[in-house]
């Protein structure tokens, strides 16, 4: 018992660092996790700096992703809708199916809303079901 307390003693002592958290609806710790990659690519040589750029563009899409998901499940209209959502480099794609027109340009509406959305490629359809 003596060797558990001394291991969770010496935790304190390397707690992580509080970074000020964005509130753009993202989870803090999603939030976190991109300061921490933005703070490590400073601290890259230059033949690891590319590899870094490329994780963090990745988590930004990743988050870019997660945020359009949000809005679609919030919505009313489109909760109950199968959509998929893809993001490179900023550029969000939706597929799937959704119940009417209207339901069609709510996505592309809702997804063009969220930051760090350059554009949106709306390939979803109206369900024949």
């Amino acid at each position: 018992m003596m060797f558990l307390a001394g291991g969770l003693a010496a935790c304190d002592r390397h707690a992580p660092q509080r970074v000020a958290a964005v509130d753009d609806g993202a989870p803090p710790s999603l939030d976190l996790a991109i300061a921490r990659v933005d703070e490590a690519g400073l601290r890259l040589t230059d033949g690891r700096r590319q590899d870094a750029v490329e994780m963090q563009a990745s988590m930004q899409d990743a988050a870019i992703a997660a945020r359009v998901n949000a809005a679609m499940m919030s919505d009313a209209q489109l909760s109950g809708s199968r959509i998929e959502v893809s993001v490179q480099q900023g550029a969000v794609t939706l597929r799937g199916s959704v119940p009417d027109a209207l339901a069609i340009a709510r996505a592309a509406e809702l997804a063009s809303g969220v930051e760090g959305v350059t554009s949106v490629v709306n390939e979803l359809k109206v369900s024949t079901t």
